[in-house]
C-alpha cells in the first residue's frame, strides 16, 4: 500500500487483500541479511495482555514470512502502530516498522 493510504474504517490484516486488492503491490525480500534482521525482529515480538482486538488494528502492511521448513509467519502492521502476528495483538516494535517501511517504499 502506499506510505499514506487512508480508509474510513479501521482494515484487520484477514481483509487485507480484499480492502486494497487493486492498489498493493507484492515486493519479493530476497536478501538473507534483511531477512535475518526481519527473522530477529519478529522473534522479539511480545504478545499483548490487553483487551485490544485483532480486528480492531488498522493494517496498511501485510508480510508474509515462508520459511524453508515449509511454516510461514504472516505479520501485519499499521501505518503507525498496530502490530499483529499470526492472528495475536503484539505489541509495536518501531524498528520493525521501520525496517519493513525501508524495504517496501525503497528508502535506505
Amino acid at each position: 500500500m502506499g506510505e499514506d493510504s487512508t480508509a474510513q474504517y479501521p482494515i484487520p490484516c484477514d481483509a487485507f487483500e480484499p480492502e486494497f486488492e487493486p492498489h498493493y503491490r507484492d515486493t519479493l525480500i530476497t536478501d538473507e541479511a534483511i531477512l535475518e534482521k526481519i527473522d530477529k525482529e519478529i522473534s522479539s515480538l511480545e504478545r499483548i495482555e490487553s483487551n485490544e482486538k485483532v480486528e480492531d488494528q488498522d493494517i496498511r502492511i501485510k508480510l508474509v514470512r515462508d520459511y524453508t521448513s515449509g511454516n510461514k509467519d504472516t505479520l501485519c502492521l499499521g501505518s503507525f502502530f498496530g502490530t499483529v502476528l499470526n492472528g495475536e495483538v503484539m505489541k509495536d516494535d518501531k524498528e520493525l516498522l521501520q525496517t519493513v517501511k525501508r524495504i517496501i517504499y525503497n528508502r535506505e
